[in-house]
């Protein structure tokens, strides 16, 4: 049974970057997860009442504050954003090595988000707000895991817990961003290294392994791929065995699904979801992305497809990040309830 350990939040006044100038303001705090881990959050808020809750996952080697162009636009657009930096990333694990890269076995992934998302329903004002999962890359698949694997906390936890306004995770829909079905065939380990990986996870779990991602594939904005490039502590590529055989564990689950479709949850119960994916993205395949939505069996799903376009489609050319950031904030806004389109902040830039 989750509980929670503790929320801190520190309102700041005046943040260091830029383009948070088009949210009311920025908070920094941090997430107790039930085992003691402490774990950094950011909130980007809106000016006025949110017209929807954003629960943000990022991916492999990334964390909240690489966000800091997409996030305030999604305030402006009226979507109060809250992230944080997953257990083994970012300013989570950045004062102390031995925690660089150790992100956990699945269940501990599943209940780390599923704890994360508790922590924000109480923003939805019992609801009355819709709250959205979005993820991108490793945190576009941990989402979509979450929302169709029926052992998923997502399922199992609620309805094995009294429901309480306060810890009943209801989703109004699911926003996942290159996710990692399947690593790009070009990036893929050897087949034998794959092998002595799964043997050696079960003796030495948490020996960790560099994955070495060229940043050129993130992004074709040369100013972004620099970034990363400086950026070697909080992107450290680092993982454990234990976790990165999770991680491609859950990946290949999701992309077994075209072959066995009736293995997610029961239909009724899965959110909507809006998939995107850049053809030319060198990280994470397009294909296999294609392949699961082509065959997903779910009532309300959309899938969007953009030519030539790299692995952090928001921060890929400004053509491309345009027309993401647009469709994304029209896909939310057409999932809110009657009335709250009109509640609009601001506008996708």
């Amino acid at each position: 049974m989750l509980a929670f350990s503790g929320i801190e939040n520190m309102p700041i006044d005046n943040v260091a970057m830029a383009s948070d100038n088009k949210a009311n303001s920025v908070e920094e705090g941090s997430l107790v997860l039930p085992d003691g881990t402490k774990l950094y959050t950011k909130t980007w808020k809106t000016k006025e009442k949110p017209r929807a809750i954003i629960a943000f996952y990022h991916g492999f080697s990334d964390h909240s504050n690489s966000w800091f162009q997409f996030f305030p636009t999604l305030a402006s657009s009226g979507f109060e954003v809250h992230a944080l930096d997953q257990r083994g990333w970012g300013q989570s694990s950045a004062s102390d090595r031995k925690l660089r890269g150790d992100f956990g076995t699945t269940d501990v992934v599943m209940a780390d988000l599923h704890f994360f998302l508790q922590s924000v329903v109480p923003f939805t004002q019992e609801g009355s707000i819709p709250l959205f999962l979005m993820g991108h890359s490793m945190g576009g698949m941990n989402v979509l895991y979450y929302s169709l694997n029926p052992e998923s906390p997502y399922y199992t936890a609620q309805s094995s817990t009294p429901a309480t306004p306060t810890s009943q995770v209801k989703l109004s829909g699911v926003v996942s961003i290159a996710p990692l079905v399947a690593v790009h065939p070009t990036t893929q380990p050897p087949k034998i290294v794959e092998l002595l990986g799964r043997v050696a996870v079960k003796v030495l779990p948490k020996v960790t392994m560099v994955q070495a991602i060229d940043a050129k594939w993130v992004s074709r904005d040369p100013v972004v791929v620099e970034s990363i490039r400086k950026d070697a502590v909080l992107s450290h590529k680092t993982g454990t065995l234990e976790a990165l055989n999770a991680m491609l564990g859950r990946g290949a689950w999701l992309d077994a699904l075209h072959k066995n479709p009736h293995s997610i949850a029961a239909e009724d119960n899965i959110p909507p979801i809006w998939v995107g994916h850049g053809t030319a993205d060198k990280i994470t395949w397009f294909d296999a992305t294609k392949r699961l939505m082509d065959n997903l069996k779910i009532k309300d799903k959309t899938f969007k497809v953009y030519e030539d376009a790299y692995h952090k489609l928001t921060n890929d050319t400004e053509e491309v990040v345009e027309e993401v950031t647009g469709h994304i904030v029209t896909w939310i806004e057409e999932k809110l309830p009657q009335g709250a389109v009109e509640g609009s902040t601001g506008e996708a830039q």
